[in-house]
């Protein structure tokens, strides 16, 4: 997975907060799963709307995975914005089609 350097305002806030705070991400960070973890690799400004579009992964095969980031990344805001409220609604159908509760 393609990895990005810290943008300038993350790496800046990060270098200034304490080590209270340091240790407050570094828990929150480490409490999220394996895949949310590996989004952060991404960089900050991607982590945040990678996560709200994740479960659309699932459906993409392994093989075009980097493919699809690549078209997701350079989709405007507003369209990924409009991605985002739409994967709930993707879930819940899913959810109904397969008979599981959601």
């Amino acid at each position: 997975m393609p990895t990005a350097t810290p943008s300038g305002g993350a790496a800046q806030r990060y270098g200034d907060a304490s080590e209270e705070q340091r240790a407050r991400w570094r828990e929150a960070f480490d409490a999220q799963d394996l895949g949310a973890q590996r989004s952060w690799a991404l960089g900050p400004e991607r982590a945040g709307w990678l996560q709200s579009v994740r479960p659309l992964f699932a459906f993409v095969p392994v093989e075009e995975r980097e493919a699809s980031l690549a078209l997701l990344a350079s989709l405007e805001p507003s369209a990924r914005e409009d991605l985002r409220r739409l994967v709930p609604r993707l879930r819940r159908r899913s959810a109904k089609a397969s008979g599981v509760a959601c």
